[in-house]
This record gives structure tokens, C-alpha cells and sequence, in this order.
């Protein structure tokens, strides 16, 4: 998935949406990308490669925010919900942890966001690299990747 970037340029082009590309040093944490980005950690949007019941999902919350697994279980009825490992995550979508952007659609992967995440205004997430960055509305991030959108944040 090298071309990562590439790919979510041409979908937010084709669709007329307007966005921001901040290229900054390479960042690995969630208060690194905001502080570089000049954004809250509330836009930030935190995309986690899981399993849940062995099936490859994604999940993506406010990068202060965290999955309550109780919570997500309860809601999807899910038996067994869990972080993949950094090997599984570049098995799977050619990235590295913290560089997986938001778009499951684009990588096949089913896609939850929580619902705190839609009150931002705008969102900002890594692009498939640890020092490009996107900043964008939410509500055109809601339309194109059409996720399932859930309270499991805590």
C-alpha cells in the first residue's frame, strides 16, 4: 500500500472535497501529530487495525480517547475484540502502527468511528506515512468512508 497518500488524494479529488496536506517530522505518538499539525487532540483521529471474532477491522476514535472493549462488544455483539500485532498490521495493509490512515474502505477493512469523533469539526490523521498528515472536514471523512458509528470510546 505505497501508494497510500496517493490513493486517498485521488478519492477526496474525485469527490470535490477539500483538505490540507501537512508534511512535518516524523511523529509516533498522538500528542506528537497534534502538536505538529497545530490541531487538538479531539481532530486527531486515531485508526487501530483489530480482530474482532478473527475478522480484520478497523477502528478509529479521538486520538485522546481509547476503545472501551466492553463496550464495543456489547454494541457489535462480539465475543473476542483485540489490538493486532505490528507484524499482522503491515501484513495487512503494508503500513506501520500510527501511519494507518482512517479510510478502512480504501484497505477492505470494515470501519467503526465512535461518535465522539464527529464532534469535531475537522479531522486530522496520518496518510499512510509518519511525517504526512491530513486535515479535513469530518462530516466529507462520514460520507466517503460511510462507517458504522457507535459510542465505545472512553
Amino acid at each position: 500500500m505505497g501508494n497510500v497518500m496517493n490513493n486517498i488524494q485521488e478519492l477526496l479529488d474525485s469527490n470535490g472535497v477539500e483538505y490540507d496536506i501537512v508534511s512535518h517530522e516524523a511523529v509516533y505518538t498522538s500528542e506528537e501529530a497534534s502538536k505538529v499539525r497545530g490541531t487538538t487532540m479531539d481532530q486527531g483521529a486515531k485508526a487501530l487495525v483489530m480482530k474482532a471474532d478473527k475478522q480484520p477491522i478497523l477502528v478509529v476514535i479521538a486520538s485522546h480517547l481509547r476503545v472501551d472493549p466492553r463496550k464495543f462488544k456489547s454494541l457489535y455483539k462480539i465475543k473476542d475484540l483485540r489490538l493486532i500485532s505490528p507484524t499482522e498490521v503491515t501484513d495487512l495493509t503494508g503500513l506501520t502502527i500510527g501511519s494507518v490512515p482512517p479510510f478502512g474502505n480504501l484497505m477492505d477493512l470494515p470501519t467503526f468511528v465512535d461518535q465522539s469523533l464527529l464532534l469535531a469539526n475537522n479531522i486530522a490523521f496520518n496518510a499512510g506515512s509518519h511525517t504526512t498528515s491530513i486535515i479535513m472536514k469530518c462530516a466529507d471523512f462520514i460520507s466517503l468512508v460511510q462507517p458504522e458509528i457507535g459510542v465505545f470510546a472512553a
